[in-house]
């Protein structure tokens, strides 16, 4: 996938900096996404839109990567999300407008990639659903295939 704009490739260190500090959260994500961030780094894809299965247009306008800037670290919407997103899904991205990117970090939908459609005023539950999540990617690949 071509990057209209990357955040910088993370070293070796970041990265296994970010998966130590996400494992002390019970979050074990993909090493597929890993392999992403260290080719990648996260940012804004050059192409932002793709039409899913159901012929609805979803925007990804940035997928966050390992930053000093709060506004784009991963590791910062993670945290900042938990309790929010529900269970089974890690935030990666957002479509520019408050919707949240998500791949899912469990074992019924490990690799699967969502959108996480936020409703106002969103607050932190003990067990939030998936009632305003959508699959909108089979996997993190199929993902990046569509942009």
């Amino acid at each position: 996938m071509e990057m209209h704009i990357k955040l910088g490739i993370p070293t070796n260190e970041q990265i296994d900096k970010l998966r130590s500090k996400l494992n002390k959260i019970d979050i074990k994500v993909s090493e597929k996404y890993l392999d992403f961030l260290k080719q990648n780094g996260g940012g804004q894809p050059l192409k932002e839109s793709f039409i899913d299965t159901t012929g609805k247009e979803i925007f990804i306008n940035c997928f966050w990567g390992i930053s000093d800037n709060l506004s784009l670290d991963l590791y910062h919407f993670v945290v900042t999300l938990l309790g929010i997103v529900p269970k089974g899904l890690m935030p990666i991205g957002t479509d520019g407008i408050g919707n949240i990117i998500c791949i899912g970090i469990e074992k019924q939908n490990l690799d699967k990639v969502y959108i996480w459609w936020e409703n106002e005023g969103q607050e932190i539950v003990e067990d939030p659903s998936y009632d305003n999540v959508e699959q909108i990617a089979n996997s993190f690949d199929e993902l990046i295939s569509l942009l």
